[in-house]
This record gives C-alpha cells, sequence and structure tokens, in this order.
C-alpha cells in the first residue's frame, strides 16, 4: 500500500506484522533473548583476549591472523580472502605494524558491545559495532559464528526501539532522544516534545496549543514511534474528524449519511455539516 509523501514520491507501508515485530514492545521479549546469547558470546570471547597478552600487550595474535588471512596458497587451494581489496587493506595494516593498538580495540570492543548488549543500553548502536566485527571477520574468511551473529545484528538494528525495552534503553532512549528527536534532555520544554512538536516548526507548535489535549498526546505517541515530529497525523483536512465516543461516532455518520441531501438543496454549500 502506498500513498503520496508531502516532499513528492509515494511512501510505501510495511506489512503490519513487520511494524509490530520491530516497533511494539510487546515482542521485546523476543529481543532480550537475543540479546543475552549474543551478549554472552561477545562478553566470553572479548574477555579471553583482554586476559590474552598476546592481544592487549603484543598483538601477535592479530598479526598472526592477518597473516594467515593474507596468505595466498598454491592452486587448487583458493585464498582465505576472496576480495583483492581487502587483502591489500589487511597488508597494508600488517605493514604498518597496525596490529599492536588495533588488537586492543578488537579486544575491549568485543567486551563493551557485549556489556552494552547485556545492559540493553544503547542496543542498536552496540549491534551495529558488534555486526561490523562479525563482517571484517567473515571478509578475512573466518566464519565461525559470525554468520550467525551478524543476522542477529541486524535484526537487532531494525528492532532499536524496542530491543532494549527490557533493559536500560526504555530509559535512555526517551532522555536522550534520537539526532531526529531530541529527547528531554536536551528539550527545554518537555511538554513540547510529548507533543511531537519541533522547536523549527512554529506553525505547528501553534496548531498543537490549539488541539485538544487528548487529540496531542496520541498525536505525540504516533509521531516520537515514527520519528516524525511535527506532522500532522490527523485532520488533515476539514473533512477529518476523530472519533472520540459512541455520540461523535453516531454524529459523523448522520453528517455523512445527510450530507448528500444538504448538497442538492443548496448548490453552494459544499462543507460538511454536523
Amino acid at each position: 500500500m502506498q500513498k503520496q509523501s508531502g516532499r513528492g514520491g509515494f511512501q510505501i507501508s510495511d506489512p503490519p506484522f513487520m511494524l509490530s515485530l520491530f516497533g511494539n514492545t510487546r515482542w521485546s521479549w523476543l529481543w532480550l533473548i537475543i540479546r543475552l546469547y549474543m551478549g554472552y558470546t561477545w562478553i566470553t570471547s572479548g574477555w579471553g583476549k583482554v586476559t590474552n597478552p598476546a592481544w592487549v600487550q603484543t598483538g601477535e595474535a592479530l598479526k598472526g591472523f592477518w597473516e594467515r588471512a593474507v596468505a595466498i596458497p598454491e592452486a587448487p587451494a583458493r585464498p582465505a580472502i576472496t576480495f583483492g581489496w581487502y587483502r591489500v587493506f589487511l597488508q597494508a595494516m600488517l605493514d604498518s605494524g597496525s596490529y599492536t593498538w588495533f588488537a586492543k580495540v578488537i579486544s575491549f570492543g568485543e567486551l563493551l558491545v557485549g556489556v552494552a548488549l547485556i545492559l540493553g543500553a544503547f542496543v542498536g548502536i552496540a549491534a551495529f559495532f558488534g555486526g561490523f566485527m562479525n563482517w571484517n571477520f567473515m571478509m578475512a574468511g573466518s566464519a565461525s559464528v559470525n554468520p550467525v551473529l551478524f543476522t542477529l545484528a541486524i535484526l537487532l538494528i531494525l528492532a532499536w526501539k524496542t530491543a532494549g525495552w527490557w533493559g536500560l534503553d526504555r530509559w535512555l532512549l526517551p532522555l536522550l532522544g534520537t539526532p531526529w528527536q531530541p529527547g528531554k534532555a536536551f528539550s527545554g520544554n518537555t511538554n513540547k516534545m510529548s507533543r511531537g512538536v519541533s522547536r523549527s516548526h512554529p506553525v505547528a507548535e501553534q496548531r498543537a496549543r490549539r488541539m485538544p489535549r487528548p487529540h496531542r498526546n496520541s498525536r505525540g505517541r504516533i509521531n516520537l514511534e515514527r520519528g516524525t515530529p511535527g506532522v500532522r497525523v490527523w485532520q488533515r483536512d476539514y473533512y477529518e474528524h476523530i472519533v472520540r465516543n459512541a455520540q461523535s461516532f453516531d454524529r459523523i455518520r448522520r453528517c455523512i449519511e445527510l450530507n448528500p441531501a444538504r448538497w442538492a438543496m443548496g448548490a453552494n454549500d459544499h462543507h460538511p455539516q454536523g
């Protein structure tokens, strides 16, 4: 299903199940299980490297891994690295001796990613860096559990809004917000943020003040979920109304039934009444 976008083009909607899976907190239990599995795996791997002098002191462990990865065996054997540009990159890292400091980055990076996933803090960011490390290991010819962790990392990135609901993200995300929707810590007026109104939209702000409070609150929640501050969700034109209760439903239904007859009686009256 598609609809015309306000800035041109068409906005194609996602399947309802996918919206619920990646955006509804009812599925947060699933992401908790995935987080705990990935977090434990990363912490185990990172701790093994942090306590190994070959990783955090000399970097010889990473040097050996890179040397095996860039080696080109005799035919018909195939090299570990498929893409030549990645082999050139690793060879340049070897020649510059970067393994001495890069090994520390990998060791502590794995540990930090695991801790963040376990605690549910900045899950989307932690999953991104974890997936990036998995991608690099696979590019260097190491499979192991990397394909599985990489796939799970992509799912956590897609579910970044709710993956940390059973964790610190339940409080961190509303507090800090996102680059396109600042949180309470960066907003001088928390009520304005709860209404989904951006500081850079004074017209939308004025309209929000005139809105009934239930209307403003629902609009704010929808805009927060969609990441669209300041967007008019309801009542885009005069003919759209909110069904608030049974009386409102009956009034709107009568309006729909009787308006055609009113148009016939008054050709110049094209505005719905009711």
